[in-house]
């Protein structure tokens, strides 16, 4: 387990379905693509999709683009939008925004701090 976690983080890869993704926003960083194959800044699968930043995180369901970041984001807009997909919430509230602000307004309810900076 401590192996793989350890190639994973130390080998940033653009993967089908957001699967072992992470990624470097240095302009030397090289990504190695599981979708076809390739490897380099230069993918054709990243060309595919329209990717021209990095960082960018692209999310999927069922096979089809569910929503993409192609910035940095803070841990708590990156947990929403990783909820925001996986919940299937884009498909009942289109704004990205108004689900993170009815997000952090659950999370105070229940307690939970909610800190947009870290």
């Amino acid at each position: 387990m401590e192996r793989s976690r350890s190639r994973c983080f130390s080998r940033p890869r653009t993967a089908r379905a957001a699967t072992n993704c992470t990624a470097k926003g240095s302009s030397e960083a090289k990504y190695e693509s599981s979708w076809e194959g390739s490897t380099g800044l230069d993918d054709p699968w990243a060309r595919k999709l329209g990717i021209s930043y990095t960082p960018s995180i692209v999310l999927f369901d069922a096979g089809k683009e569910a929503f993409r970041i192609e910035a940095y984001v803070r841990p708590f807009h990156l947990a929403g939008a990783l909820d925001y997909v996986a919940s299937g919430a884009y498909r009942r509230e289109p704004s990205f925004q108004r689900f993170v602000q009815a997000r952090g307004e659950r999370m105070r309810g229940r307690g939970e701090p909610v800190d947009l900076w870290k």
